[in-house]
């Protein structure tokens, strides 16, 4: 045999040996991180895959629990950080109708005081109504609305 087969034998071997055991505590910490179970198994995938890939850079008889860990959650980091730039998208119809909507409602300047009278303190409420309209606007399209900020 040559010895690049030799090799790729030896790392199946490992990875089979020392990675592959610790799949159900890989994932438990994925599930943590995501709360959801169709990412936390597409984390797991990403982070074996990994592994994998880079199996030559692991050295044998060490913590593989700690590697596949530290995989497993750059491998989250990464995908957070993507989904954090990509940009909120907005359908154009909404936008319009809610504008529209705006427009026919004459007690939006006192922040529609009637939505939330009774989910907010007095206090809360005259705080808000003492900033300015930019500012009540802020707070009424997040906090009252959901929409992003």
């Amino acid at each position: 045999m040559k010895n690049d087969e030799l090799t790729k034998q030896h790392y199946d071997r490992v990875f089979e040996q020392e990675l592959l055991p610790h799949a159900d505590a890989l994932y438990n910490f994925a599930f943590h991180l995501t709360y959801s179970e169709d990412d936390a198994n597409d984390l797991v995938q990403e982070a074996y895959m990994k592994a994998f890939r880079f199996i030559d850079k692991y050295i044998e008889g060490t913590n593989a629990k700690a590697w596949l860990f530290k995989i497993l959650k750059n491998a989250f980091i990464n995908e957070y950080r993507k989904k954090v730039k990509q940009p909120t998208k907005v359908d154009f119809e909404d936008i319009v109708s809610y504008h529209d909507e705006d427009k026919q409602q004459s007690s939006y300047q006192d922040l529609r005081e009637e939505i939330y009278k009774n989910i907010m303190g007095d206090e809360v409420t005259n705080a808000v109504n003492s900033l300015g309209l930019d500012f009540r606007t802020v707070i009424l399209l997040c906090d009252i609305e959901g929409f992003s900020y």
